[in-house]
């Protein structure tokens, strides 16, 4: 009898041995299953960091000659525009928006920067009190219109970006 039971655990063993051995090989498949979604996460998130890298400078962006560094310098411009009004909410936003008037045609617009102005002028930076327009490779500024000579002659002077 006692040869019976040492033959019944050894079977029981062998069983208990398979079991234990599936179970390892289901925890390592479990193990690289959960390697490979980490791995396409990563990959996931590396192409969304190269998507977001900025592209390189273009040609007018590396000022060669020079860039104005004070743009409340600038002449006022002689063009037929007047400066009616800026929706200024901070600093390089891209809310930001001024309404324009074609002096010559009398219709005002909305305008927000990069936008392109009546006469070949492009809106460059929209600030509190003034906008900057580039025409004919030359920078000028829009202000608005005022009673007060020092508000016209010093204008507010942007807020850090």
């Amino acid at each position: 009898m006692r040869h019976k039971l040492i033959i019944t655990i050894k079977k029981q063993a062998k069983w208990i041995l398979y079991f234990l051995a599936l179970l390892f090989i289901c925890l390592s498949f479990q193990h690289i299953n959960d390697m490979l979604k980490l791995e396409k996460q990563i990959k996931s998130l590396l192409r969304i960091q190269n998507n977001l890298t900025a592209p390189p400078p273009t040609l007018a962006q590396w000022h060669l000659f020079g860039a104005i560094t004070k743009m409340l310098d600038l002449p006022i411009s002689n063009l037929p525009l007047t400066l009616q009004g800026i929706s200024f909410l901070k600093n390089n936003s891209d809310e930001n928006s001024v309404i324009i008037n074609d002096n010559n045609s009398n219709q005002a617009k909305s305008y927000k920067n990069g936008d392109q102005l009546p006469y070949g002028a492009t809106v460059k930076a929209i600030l509190s009190n003034q906008v900057n327009i580039e025409h004919n490779g030359q920078f000028e500024r829009l202000i608005l219109p005022t009673t007060n000579l020092e508000e016209y002659h010093n204008a507010e002077k942007p807020l850090p970006s």
